[in-house]
Order: structure tokens, then sequence, then C-alpha cells
């Protein structure tokens, strides 16, 4: 029994791994395709975060542990998460036309006047059911990735391995927007830029949707940095001050401080004022 008992804890912690491991992967792969912005794109981070959800309730059901604390102070949000998607996948359900007419009219004469139908049929209160469904089911795997955050980033380990992979798709994104932009290149992957041409975008084709990028990335670098330890040192000669700037830009500290000024180019030179305002206004209230 209690080699039974050790062999499923194994298991359960091995699978946990795994499934972490998938979880990164997801993160660092979303903005790759065009920022997840095309349906090929978005529905294979749909099958990917469903399905490690879905494993993780597997492994929960034949291996059941506690839940992560995470988990349980983010109950409200949660619920609130939970009744909206309820809301959304209630547009595109078949209801009675009668109850449709009471709750959305607008939605039922368009009906009735459409197609003919009457009030013993049913209808949904949404009048493009397929895209509301497409809808439902986008908004859902957000919420699987957020759910999947609670459940899997358990530890500071884990937490500062999340923060330093999303730093770096975003370090990725602004390199590689720098260098399309400057070099005249106005490249995204093997296809030619048709938009925003002069702006940096990264591997997005709206520059709103690569500054939304690094308004996460920049303050989660600069959380990083304020967690290093600063160890100040006293150099009595510029000599050794200026030695001293250079060994601190191979350190840690010094690394992550040159990451940000890059990232913070890239945004700046991606022409998105709504996205500078905002990023200097949260970085404001964080300091």
């Amino acid at each position: 029994m209690e080699t039974s008992t050790n062999s499923g804890r194994r298991w359960n912690e091995g699978g946990d791994t795994l499934l972490f491991i998938g979880f990164l992967s997801l993160i660092a792969w979303i903005p790759i395709p065009l920022g997840s912005n095309r349906a090929w794109a978005w529905s294979l981070m749909e099958v990917w975060a469903y399905g490690l959800v879905g494993i993780w309730l597997i492994m929960q059901a034949v291996r059941p542990k506690r839940l992560p604390s995470a988990l349980r102070s983010a109950r409200w949000s949660l619920l609130f998460l939970g009744l909206w998607l309820a809301y959304t996948l209630l547009q595109a359900l078949p209801l009675p036309a009668a109850l449709v007419s009471a709750m959305n009219p607008a939605a039922y004469e368009l009906y009735r006047y459409a197609l003919g139908l009457d009030m013993g049929e049913s209808i949904s209160l949404s009048v493009d059911r397929r895209a509301t469904l497409g809808q439902f089911l986008l908004a859902g795997s957000y919420g699987a990735i957020y759910l999947l955050t609670l459940l899997l980033v358990t530890s500071r380990a884990r937490l500062t391995l999340t923060m330093t992979v999303v730093m770096f798709v975003g370090l990725a994104e602004a390199v590689y927007g720098l260098f399309n932009t400057l070099s005249g290149t106005e490249m995204i992957g093997w296809m030619k830029k048709e938009a925003y041409l002069g702006d940096v975008t990264g591997t997005y084709v709206n520059r709103n949707h690569f500054a939304g990028l690094m308004e996460i990335a920049i303050p989660v670098a600069i959380g990083l940095l304020i967690a290093e330890k600063n160890i100040h040192h006293y150099h009595p000669t510029w000599g050794r001050r200026l030695a001293g700037v250079g060994t601190a830009l191979l350190e840690a500290r010094g690394r992550l401080a040159l990451y940000i000024v890059i990232m913070f180019a890239a945004l700046f030179l991606s022409g998105s004022r709504g996205g500078s305002a905002s990023l200097i206004v949260s970085v404001t209230a964080l300091l």
C-alpha cells in the first residue's frame, strides 16, 4: 500500500512538472503566430490551454491533492469570470422565441423578418451564434490560462521562472521588431508588413497589440530587477568606477536594466501613444 501511494505521489508530482513546462511553452508560443490573432492560431491556443486543464483534472481525479492557496484566494475573481462566460454562452443557446422576444426584442424582430419565424420556434439571443460561440471558446481559453497560473505557479521558484519567461518573450519580440524596423526589412516572419510601416510591431500586425505585450513584459522585468539583491561597491578612482559599471552590466541587475531599456525603446518606437502612456502611468504607480 505504501509503495502504491509513493508511486502515485511521484506520478502526480512528475505530471505536475510536465504540465508546468507545457504551461510555460504556451506562454512563450502565444505571441509568435501574429499574436495568435488568426483563427488557426487562437484555435491552437484554445486546444493547448483546455488540454492542460483537462490533464490537470484527470490527475486530480486519480490522485487528489490539496488545492493551492492562490486558487482559494482568487475564488471571487473566478466566480465573476465564470458568470461572464456563462452569460456569453447563454447568448448562443437555443431558447424559446417568446423568451428571446422578451429579453432581446431587436434580435427577435430581426429573426422574424429575415426568416419568417413564429413564436413557437427556438432561436438564440445572438444573431450570429457561430461568432458568439467562437468568442466564448476564446474567452474561456484566456480563463483557462489564468486558472493554470493559479494551479501551477505554486512556489517562488516557479513564479520567478514564469516571470523570466514572460520577460524573455517580450525581449525577443522587442529585439526582433527593432531589427526589422531599423534595418528596413519590415517583415513579420515570412510575410511582408502591409500596415504600420516604420513602427516596431514584433511578430504582431497591430502596433497597439505589440505595445500591450510590452506593457506586460516591462513591469515583470522591473519586478525581477527589484527582487535582485542590491549590492553597492565603492570605487575610489574614475577608472575603477568605469570598470564597476562594466561589471554591473554583466551582473544580473545590469542585464535586467539593459533588457528593460531595449523593451522601452521598442515600445516608444512602436508609435503606440496609448501603450506608452499606459505603461508610464502603471510604472509610476508601481514605483
